[in-house]
């Protein structure tokens, strides 16, 4: 669309758009623009409202950083510019580069200190402001403080322009919907004639409509860009597979990024995108057992970690230079990564959206060169994916109902529904099949176009026949759909997994820390680990799992010092019987109770694609994500009372990610049992030796906090040293007998002060899981 005449009559255009391309050379050191940027920049400081949709890499970001950095000369001589991005991983990233060249920019999120954020509110609101650009969350929008600083902004003549970035977000036709960004549409309403830029890689018609419309953007001052969406450098490929072998998959992962770096001579640069945080814990723990450079990534590891992994990836030549090859994450990482040299991106298991599996492909190949993505594909995974997108299709319409407001639309369901149909179409190109998607136009009756497209730049392009032959790997539909039915898997989001929940107790009340306290949790990876030569545990996986034949073999228990481990660990049975004489000996066995049965909806995730959100992962402290709000309402139903006098406790029971766990220890009923036989032997010895709470470094004060530790300890026990070391329902009852006993060694004053008799080695183990979750419960 091009400029209107007015606007172009404007008498220091010239001199802006001289400003502009000095910063673009001094400041970004870029000599020219890159495909519509100069149109848009000069559109932005001409103060028309715009819209800019292209894909990742094409650098939208400079498109509001550069008017931003030399608003100085502008309109407004000391202007800000308001950027809405929706990761708070992304908002460091941006604001860490900008400073580097020398832009002036703050953030204000959950990490801002108190005394930072009154520094940056003392600049932001004076006459002369020196910040050029502040970044936020859009539930920042919601603190009135905010909205009054923008209001002395504007009467100021300071406030500039408001960017939208990852707009999609606004539109519930968009595959990451978030509530907050439709607060924004006040802000047209607020500051009417305050320009607008809107921005995202991945958007349908619907979706830009939405956006346009819910920003109140200006239909007659508007500078709209569509960039083409395909991406020419990428190779797409889709590799089929059938059933749930984690263990081949990874192997097969492995194999290829050992190949490709043995073909490149050097290391690749790559990123593996998982639904769930566990998966990321196991599959890095796994490539780094094998000698490969690699971390995971999810919001519920500590931010020093996540910004060191970061910094690490973001090293060119990867662990050539002392950094990482490949990261492991969720959807928590991506969004922002200017990072040229990614030579592939592969999706371990199958995405929700075809928006979001676009945008995750696109963090390959920025750089211009040949780069691969490849997605494994099982129908059991896909039901999977669908029945998560159905449920938390089903939970927004709820919601919208409890609030009557509108209904959400069902684009979750059919974006997913389109991948699944381009994953399966072994005749049509892959890069054709994405663009018709996002509404553009393409005969492929025409050879130079297909050949401008893809080039045999997709498996079904360029290898046809395999591709078709490789297909009949799938398991047939009606198999699939019957596995994922009758099959028990753990939640495919860690912190959504289904609730353990004594009478009259409240959901809301759940404390998401576990994952972050023990990032690989569920992982096959706590005994194959030290076997495959991980040394850095590194939020590695770390609870061992069984093999698949009657007995453990003798492993390594890995814990906090696992690099520096070389005692084997052996296992409660392994204890002789004089161990058990020092107890009091094995408590009866409880009666029997029978729990409601619950329903596939109880077990599985409630939210859609992040399902590590979500974005996942790094919204606003202050805000109670959708994983929150989908444990409250979708909480396991509650079980009869329980035959001991147990204080009411929520919290989470675990679930096995293998398969190797017999399906007769995964009753509820008969794990739940085992539990509070664990919970009442520490609860015993903690009230009859309340003294004990004071050896640990953070003591709880109060009983409810204290009764919240002891489930979760027992959880724990139930996990570590009885499920994954049971191969029979009669050996899961004989080990928490065992340890039931070993508990009630936690009384002795050897348990404390590292004796080293063997009899007191898991009692130790035991203690040292309670003084970890008195830190973080």
């Amino acid at each position: 669309m091009p400029l209107s005449e007015d606007l172009r009559r404007c008498p220091d255009l010239e001199e802006r758009k001289a400003e502009c391309h000095r910063v673009l050379r001094d400041t970004f050191g870029h000599t020219h623009y890159k495909g519509k940027q100069k149109q848009i920049i000069e559109a932005a400081v001409t103060g028309y409202d715009v819209f800019i949709l292209a894909p990742t890499g094409f650098g939208k970001s400079l498109c509001f950083q550069i008017p931003a950095a030399s608003d100085k000369v502008n309109y407004n001589p000391s202007g800000v510019t308001v950027v809405i991005s929706p990761l708070l991983a992304l908002i460091n990233n941006q604001v860490t580069s900008l400073r580097k060249k020398g832009v002036l920019t703050h953030a204000l999120t959950s990490e801002t200190s108190k005394s930072t954020r009154q520094e940056v509110y003392d600049d932001l609101v004076s006459e002369n402001p020196a910040i050029r650009l502040v970044y936020m969350a859009p539930e920042r929008l919601k603190d009135g403080e905010c909205m009054h600083m923008f209001k002395i902004m504007y009467q100021n003549g300071t406030l500039n322009r408001l960017v939208v970035d990852e707009a999609h977000c606004i539109s519930e036709w968009g595959h990451d919907f978030r509530g907050d960004y439709r607060r924004l549409g006040a802000f047209r309403r607020n500051f009417k004639d305050i320009p607008i830029m809107a921005l995202t890689a991945t958007a349908t018609s619907e979706v830009i409509h939405d956006i346009i419309s819910s920003l109140g953007m200006s239909q007659d001052n508007l500078y709209k860009v569509i960039h083409p969406f395909n991406r020419a450098n990428l190779y797409y490929e889709v590799r089929y597979r059938s059933g749930f072998d984690q263990l081949a998959l990874m192997s097969e992962i492995c194999d290829y990024i050992f190949s490709l770096h043995r073909k490149r001579g050097k290391p690749s640069s790559g990123i593996i995108y998982c639904r769930r945080r566990n998966t990321c814990n196991e599959v890095s723990a796994f490539l780094r057992g094998k000698g490969l450079s690699a971390k995971a990534y999810h919001r519920k590891l500590p931010p020093s970690e996540l910004e060191k992994t970061f910094r690490e990836w973001a090293v060119e030549g990867g662990s050539a230079n002392g950094g990482l090859d490949v990261v492991v994450a969720t959807v928590a990482f991506g969004l922002g990564i200017d990072k040229g040299d990614v030579r592939y991106v592969i999706h371990y298991d199958c995405p929700t959206s075809l928006e979001g599996y676009y945008q995750e492909t696109g963090r390959a190949g920025r750089n211009g060169s040949p780069s691969k993505c490849i997605l494994y594909y099982t129908r059991e995974d896909a039901a999977i994916a669908k029945k998560l997108v159905a449920q938390g299709h089903t939970n927004r319409i709820v919601a919208a109902e409890e609030v009557s407001g509108p209904a959400p639309s069902q684009r979750a369901v059919s974006s997913l529904d389109a991948l699944v149909k381009m994953a399966e179409n072994t005749r049509l190109c892959r890069h054709v099949s994405i663009c018709r998607y996002f509404g553009e136009i393409i005969n492929t009756d025409d050879k130079e176009l297909l050949k401008s497209l893809c080039d045999n730049m997709c498996d079904v392009c360029k290898y046809p026949e395999k591709t078709r032959r490789q297909k009949d790997k799938l398991s047939s539909k009606e198999w699939a759909a019957s596995q994922v039915e009758n099959r028990q898997f753990g939640n495919e989001d860690d912190s959504e997994r289904p609730l353990y929940k004594s009478n009259n107790t409240n959901a809301n009340s759940l404390s998401n820390t576990k994952s972050a306290a023990k990032p690989g949790s569920g992982s096959y990876f706590g005994t194959k680990r030290m076997m495959d030569g991980v040394g850095n545990s590194e939020s590695a996986a770390k609870k061992p799992k069984v093999s698949s034949g009657l007995t453990t073999t003798l492993v390594t228990k890995p814990f906090s010092s696992a690099s520096i481990l070389t005692k084997p660990f052996k296992t409660p049975l392994m204890k002789t019987t004089s161990t058990l004489s020092n107890s009091s000996g094995p408590r009866p066995p409880p009666k029997q109770t029978t729990a409601p049965k619950a329903t596939w909806a109880a077990q599985k995730p409630t939210s859609s694609p992040d399902i590590e959100p979500k974005h996942e992962d790094d919204h606003e402290t202050s805000v109670r994500t959708q994983e929150e709000e989908d444990e409250a309402k979708f909480a396991v139903p509650q079980r009869a009372s329980s035959p001991v006098d147990l204080p009411d406790v929520l919290f989470e029971l675990e679930e096995p990610t293998t398969e190797k766990i017999p399906a007769s220890l995964l009753i509820s009923t008969s794990r739940r049992e085992g539990v509070d036989q664990l919970r009442m032997a520490l609860y015993k010895v903690m009230k009859k030796n309340p003294e004990l709470w004071s050896r640990f470094k953070r003591a709880p004060s109060n009983t409810e906090r204290r009764d919240r530790i002891i489930a979760l300890t027992a959880k724990e026990i139930e996990y570590d040293f009885v499920l994954c070391f049971s191969s029979s329902l009669e050996g899961y009852k004989e080990r928490i007998r065992v340890n039931v006993a070993s508990v009630e060694m936690m009384a002795h004053e050897k348990a404390w002060n590292g004796c080293q008799e063997e009899e007191y080695e898991d009692v130790q183990q035991f203690i040292g899981a309670m003084e970890k979750i008195c830190k973080i419960a």
